[in-house]
């Protein structure tokens, strides 16, 4: 077996020539097969860097917290680990790019091979019926079976990981197949077919966000089924069992709702997107979000009889209408993909 280096990091921003790692985390595959896992934060600063980019990985609660690395420790220990070695990741060139400019500012040489292996295109033969775009990491590992956590995504060590397992699920599903000469599994529909569609992440409401959440505001017509602004939402998830999410796409805080799980089903709700971003499939985009996030049960979501935009979005999920009222508003489900 060769020897592979699962890698990710985490920056300020997306410039390698403005902006630092924050965090590096690899999982080194020896040629038995052993592996040994690393995680470092490297020694940086905060200068020019991008709040998006800050919000996304969670910078306040999961980073800055953490005491830091020289360079000169982790980037040795790096380099040890990665000689000879293949990178494996999403979007490796990404990591590689800065790693060897730490090299380079070091007056150190690269070690690892310069073939560097994307698990985002791995994958694509076995769940895309055509050629296409790679998909982002957390679609392309539901699309294998592999779970994925979106309140973990964007951590080093947690993409790492899931890098390595997207990795394995390819090679498993090939073996499987090579073994009982069984044909390929039906392809995974894209959830759009514009690659140019908004990539919507959930994420949770934290201290840098929260206000963008909370003036998430409906457009002035659709005042009548939902709250004039998300800060209603908020509060009232604070004291029930639902979870109060952000949706971003592109680093701004979109839209916001509340999700949480009775029994066997689970619930959406307090789902608005904010009027200036209605109109580009940003609710289609967030609604199955929030259904990947939620996994393979059923869902029930409530509609206001009159809210006819509501009622074709939750319908193009797959939703239909059931026969409970709540209120003023009629449950809709959707059956478990499974049933």
């Amino acid at each position: 077996m060769p020897k592979f280096v699962f890698v990710d990091t985490e920056a300020t921003g997306l410039d390698h020539t403005r902006h630092e790692l924050t965090e590096v985390a690899w999982i080194l595959r020896c040629e038995d097969g052993t592996e040994f896992t690393r995680q470092y934060f490297p020694e940086h600063t905060l200068d020019g860097a991008e709040p998006a980019a800050l919000e996304l990985t969670n910078y306040a609660q999961a980073i800055a917290p953490k005491p830091t690395t020289p360079a000169t420790v982790w980037l040795r220990r790096f380099l040890e680990d990665a000689s000879g070695a293949y990178l494996v990741g999403a979007v490796p060139d990404f990591d590689a790019t800065h790693l060897a400019r730490m090299c380079r500012k070091l007056g150190w040489t690269p070690t690892w091979d310069h073939h560097l292996i994307d698990v985002e295109t791995l994958a694509l033969p076995l769940i895309a019926a055509a050629p296409e775009g790679p998909r982002s990491l957390a679609r392309t590992a539901r699309a294998l079976g592999v779970v994925h956590d979106d309140t973990l995504a964007h951590g080093a060590l947690y993409d790492a990981q899931q890098a390595m397992a997207v990795f394995d699920a390819v090679w498993t599903r090939l073996a499987k197949l090579r073994a009982d000469g069984s044909p390929l599994p039906a392809p995974v529909p894209r959830a759009t077919n514009d690659r140019h569609a908004p990539d919507v992440r959930i994420v949770p409401v934290t201290d840098q966000n929260w206000r963008a959440v909370a003036d998430v505001a409906p457009r002035g017509d659709q005042e009548a089924f939902v709250y004039p602004q998300a800060a209603r939402y908020m509060v009232l998830a604070e004291h029930s069992p639902w979870t109060s999410v952000a949706l971003v796409n592109e680093g701004t805080v979109v839209g916001h709702a509340m999700h949480g799980m009775e029994g066997d089903v689970g619930w959406i709700g307090g789902f608005v997107i904010d009027a200036a971003h209605q109109g580009r499939g940003i609710g289609r985009a967030a609604a199955e979000a929030l259904l990947e996030q939620l996994g393979d049960v059923e869902v029930h979501c409530t509609v206001h009889p009159d809210n006819r935009l509501a009622a074709r979005l939750w319908r193009s999920c797959g939703f239909e209408p059931g026969t409970e009222m709540d209120g003023e508003e009629l449950e809709w489900i959707r059956p478990a993909p499974s049933t």
